[in-house]
């Protein structure tokens, strides 16, 4: 291995071990109260070793969020072959609740978490997030232009499918449904996708 080689295989590492560290600070003491310095005690380096890598906690968080969207926009890459747009609809809200339920603490940061989106101003700021939406909207657009739906508002739709199947996994993550038995509970979730997909199609 070459020298070049292994500066780059070590920074990969460092930045590894800063982003694993702060996504568990970010998750357990919130946004406002994780700071560089505690992330730098943390993983037992000095403040100044994470400037050389990040500017602020801002970026850091923003870095976490790319992550685990571009991990959810290669799986529904998947669906989007999908050529009937109600079945690719259905297949978006599946594999949405099983992204969630696998990869909790990447979607606690991403849609849970209280964060610095105040400091995204484009779309260009949040590549990722942006291209996982669309998947989920241009999909309804088809889905209304081949009278599938029963709203006519791409927009409206769009919100009320995410936000009931974000709802019901915001839910779980949370440990917000101690009321049903434990070993039924991703079943119940899966099966709620049925009803909501129920409700909106025609």
């Amino acid at each position: 291995m070459s020298i070049s080689e292994r500066k780059t295989r070590e920074k990969q590492e460092m930045k590894a071990l800063i982003l694993n560290a702060a996504k568990d600070m970010f998750i357990q003491e919130g946004f406002e109260k994780t700071s560089l310095r505690k992330i730098a005690d943390k993983i037992e380096y000095s403040p100044t070793t994470i400037y050389l890598y990040y500017k602020d906690k801002t970026e850091i968080f923003h870095e976490l969020m790319e992550i685990g969207f571009s991990i959810l926009l290669n799986r529904f890459s998947e669906d989007m072959k999908i050529v009937n747009p109600i079945d690719r609809l259905y297949a978006l809200g599946e594999t949405y609740i099983t992204f969630a339920l696998e990869n909790s603490e990447y979607y606690d940061l991403m849609f849970i978490t209280k964060n610095a989106m105040d400091k995204v101003h484009t779309a260009d700021d949040w590549c990722s997030g942006k291209k996982t939406f669309m998947c989920l909207q241009n999909t309804v657009e088809d889905c209304i232009a081949q009278n599938q739906l029963k709203s006519k508002d791409p927009n409206t739709a769009t919100l009320a499918f995410w936000a009931q199947v974000h709802g019901v996994v915001s839910l779980y993550i949370r440990d917000r449904m101690k009321m049903f038995p434990k070993e039924s509970i991703k079943d119940i979730i899966y099966a709620s996708t049925s009803s909501i997909f129920e409700m909106i199609k025609k």
